[in-house]
């Protein structure tokens, strides 16, 4: 997909899949990009407070739970990227899972279960990239410990790609809100300790 999209891009072809992917993609991004830049003091503060994690993960929970009522009746278009990317820029929130706000949005709206998927981990790539070149301009030289970010880009490449795999098949089988009881049991586990 990745490749497809980069090739619609360089034939400036926004009408083909792929090309309108990376139109969707685009909208997607809008609002974590304005939401991130303009609030990321704050968000980064929310970290200091676990109380507030475990209520965000109680909340992550009940949301996903919803998934389960699913019908699919829309495909992907404009307005749909908007809602799952106001869905992605929420789950700055520490506790708010980003995966599992922008699939639910998605599955909310009615997108089919493959379709929403794909786009929810291709809209995490310009956020995550995002993110890194802010967090990178704002630290210095001297804090940067490259072996260390490295080692964690590997781990978190192997355990994401996992993730990925074990999360697919949970959408897929229409079996993605058992997630939410997990986020509940760790957002009460926070809470009680």
């Amino acid at each position: 997909d990745i490749f497809k999209i980069i090739s619609s891009l360089i034939r400036l072809d926004f009408n083909d899949e792929h090309g309108k992917l990376a139109k969707y993609i685009f909208i997607g991004s809008i609002p974590i990009a304005v939401v991130g830049y303009l609030f990321h003091d704050f968000f980064a503060s929310l970290f200091d407070s676990l109380t507030f994690v475990g209520f965000a993960l109680l909340t992550t929970g009940v949301v996903i739970y919803f998934s389960k009522f699913h019908r699919e009746s829309r495909k992907l278009d404009g307005k749909e990227s908007l809602l799952v990317g106001i869905a992605q820029a929420i789950s700055i929130v520490p506790g708010i899972s980003r995966s599992g706000f922008t699939i639910t949005a998605g599955l909310l709206r009615g997108v089919g279960r493959r379709e929403i998927f794909r786009f929810s981990f291709l809209l995490s790539i310009p956020a995550v990239i995002g993110a890194n070149v802010f967090e990178f301009t704002k630290a210095s030289w001297a804090e940067l410990d490259i072996g260390s970010m490295l080692v964690g880009t590997l781990v978190a490449a192997i355990v994401g790609y996992l993730s990925l795999k074990l999360l697919m098949r949970l959408v897929l089988n229409r079996k993605f809100h058992f997630f939410s009881f997990y986020c509940v049991a760790l957002g009460l586990l926070i809470l009680v300790f």
